[in-house]
Order: C-alpha cells, then sequence, then structure tokens
C-alpha cells in the first residue's frame, strides 16, 4: 500500500483540524475539520495491514491493545491537563469520565444542568476535551474490526475471478446507507432531539467500512485493471476535487458533499494509490506508470515523518489553547486581547 500519500494526506486533514475552534474567518481551514476523509483511510489501512481469511478473537485482542498503547498516552495526557487547569463546571463533570473510557461517540446526546446557577445545555462529546471525540470513534471502529472483517464478501470458490463485482456492489450499498444518514439529520434536529449525529460512531464506522472495502476491491481487481496507467491520474484528480469541495462549497451545503462525496473520493484516492505503489516496480522496468503528481507531494519524507505528529497536535489543541489563554489573562490582559492572542500563538 502506498503509506506515504495516504498518511500525508491523513495528517494534512487532521493537522488542519487544528483551527477548528478559530475564528470563522478562516472557513478553508474549519472545512478541513471534516473526518470523514480521516476514517476511510483508517480502514483501507487496518484491512491492508491485516489481509488474511478471517480474524480470530485472540489476534483482534492483540491489535486492539497495541492501538490503544499508541492512542492513549496522548489522549489521557490532554484529558487530564485540561481537566487539571481549567476544572470541569459542574454541568461538565460526567464528560470527563465518559470520554476516559472512550464512550463519547456512543453517547452523543445534549443534556441539560444547572452550571454557575443558570441552566445550560452541553453535549457529552463536546464537554472536556471536545476534540477527542474521533478518537472514541477510531477505538469503536477498532472493536468492530474482527466482526466487519469476517462478514465482508469473499470469492466463491465457482467463480473466484468474479469476486470482486460482489465486493463492489457491497461497497456501493454501504456507501448508500451512509449517505442516507443525511436524510436524519434532515428529518431530526440534533439540538432539539438531543443527539448530534455528526459525532455518533455508527455513520463513522460505515465510513471505515467502506475503506475496508475499498482495500478489498483492490485486491481482488483483475490483473488487466490492476496494470492500467492512469491510476495516478485518477489519485491526483481524486485529491483536487476534495480541496475544491472543502474550499469552495457553501457551509449550508458542506455537510451534503462530505456524505455524499468526500467518503467515496478518498476510498478511491486510497485505492488509487496503492495500485500505483504495486504497480511501480513493473513500470520502471517498461517505463509507462507513473505514481501520480499530488501523490509524489504527498510522498516526500518531510510530510511522512510530520505525519506521525499530527495525532498529538491535534488533539493537544485544546489544552494549550486553554492554558495560554488563563496565562495571558492572570499577566492581567484584557479577555478581548488575551483570546486573539491565544489564538494567534496557535498559529
Amino acid at each position: 500500500m502506498a503509506c506515504g500519500p495516504c498518511s500525508s494526506v491523513t495528517s494534512f486533514s487532521i493537522t488542519a483540524a487544528v483551527s477548528s475552534n478559530r475564528s470563522s474567518s478562516v472557513p478553508f481551514s474549519r472545512r478541513l475539520t471534516r473526518l470523514c476523509i480521516f476514517f476511510p483511510i483508517m480502514g483501507f489501512g487496518h484491512y491492508w495491514v491485516n489481509k488474511q481469511d478471517r480474524i480470530s478473537l485472540g489476534a483482534a485482542c492483540s491489535d486492539l491493545f497495541q492501538r490503544l498503547g499508541r492512542l492513549c498516552p496522548g489522549y489521557y495526557i490532554a484529558l487530564l491537563w485540561l481537566y487539571a487547569f481549567i476544572g470541569a463546571y459542574e454541568c461538565e463533570r460526567l464528560a470527563y469520565p465518559l470520554q476516559a473510557l472512550f464512550l463519547q461517540s456512543l453517547l452523543p446526546v445534549q443534556v441539560c444542568g444547572i452550571c454557575n446557577g443558570d441552566i445550560v445545555s452541553y453535549t457529552w462529546s463536546l464537554g472536556g476535551n471536545g476534540v477527542g471525540w474521533f478518537v472514541s470513534v477510531a477505538v469503536v471502529c477498532a472493536v468492530c474490526f474482527p466482526m466487519l472483517y469476517n462478514a465482508r464478501p469473499r470469492r466463491g470458490n465457482a467463480r473466484p475471478r468474479r469476486g470482486w463485482h460482489a465486493t463492489a456492489m457491497v461497497l456501493l450499498a454501504v456507501l448508500t446507507f451512509r449517505c442516507s444518514t443525511r436524510l436524519m439529520r434532515s428529518h431530526i434536529d440534533p439540538y432539539l432531539e438531543g443527539l448530534d449525529l455528526y459525532v455518533w460512531a455508527p455513520p463513522r464506522v460505515l465510513e471505515y467500512f467502506v475503506g475496508m472495502l475499498f482495500a478489498q476491491l483492490a485486491d481482488e481487481l483483475p490483473e488487466h485493471l490492476k496494470a492500467w496507467r492512469g491510476w495516478g491520474c485518477i489519485s491526483d484528480l481524486c485529491l483536487g476535487v476534495a480541496l475544491v469541495i472543502v474550499s469552495a462549497s457553501d457551509p449550508a451545503v458542506s455537510g451534503l458533499a462530505e456524505d455524499w462525496l468526500l467518503t467515496p473520493i478518498f476510498g478511491l484516492h486510497a485505492l488509487s494509490c496503492s495500485l500505483t505503489k504495486c504497480s511501480l516496480a513493473g513500470a520502471d522496468k517498461s517505463g509507462g506508470l507513473q505514481r501520480g503528481y499530488l501523490d509524489t507531494l504527498l510522498s516526500s519524507h518531510l510530510l511522512v515523518d510530520a505525519s506521525q505528529y499530527s495525532f498529538g497536535a491535534y488533539i493537544l489543541q485544546q489544552p494549550v489553547w486553554f492554558s495560554i489563554r488563563y496565562i495571558l489573562l492572570g499577566l492581567e490582559f484584557d479577555s478581548p486581547v488575551a483570546l486573539p492572542a491565544s489564538f494567534w500563538i496557535l498559529q
């Protein structure tokens, strides 16, 4: 698999999300916080790394503990830092233990409570270190991975060459079901009904499963399709279209673009760049196939190395921002000055 391009695109989306709390005068960076970019690529990578007939319970538990070992240190440091530095309001005390157990994406409901004598409402997924909701979804996806992997369509013994047709049909069905969550959002106001569908785990698990199916499709395609010389152009086209969507789409329809376009686009990008990578050795001899230009740029060692720190940069943004803000306020900066100053320092 083309680990360089995929990891760089992932780091690009996660690191860009550091701007999620900034002024709305930066619409491009705010739209890049659409984390539907992240989950299809994560599913694609998990399938490719664990490619085998079936996954046993022991192997699944071992893989889950390894992933928790990589996720938990930064996640808990950010959560404890935030709690120790600013404490918790009465209405947010339940948010911290829920986040410590990675449950905020399973219970993204809005509740009312009394805070400083006032009746307020807040969302458990956004209380505490709110940006950590995607870690909860990643853990849920890792727990669901063995079940999804063993339930995927397999090649039949009678027609093994046509196994990719079944995978493509299931992929189309899952994409359609994932996109139908837009209909749920149109009929259920998450702020009135108390359900925040954006951070809810089930739609994100569907995006994760889409990435797994794209990886299986890349493995099952006929050899003449794998050897096609246009995969590099398809990969560049996917990235270009995605950038146009997140930068040019109106905020009112950006959620619609996420549901219907970005998830399949990044799944197709992962498929195309993996096929390009797998075919590079043969292409070097014939001089025909070349990696896409954007893939070559995103595969640079500088970006790939920086992607290792993207998780920490994203998960620590809120504790750092609050710390800088309170330090500036402690130095007797006025609030109208401390707030933009903390944004500028974090930038």
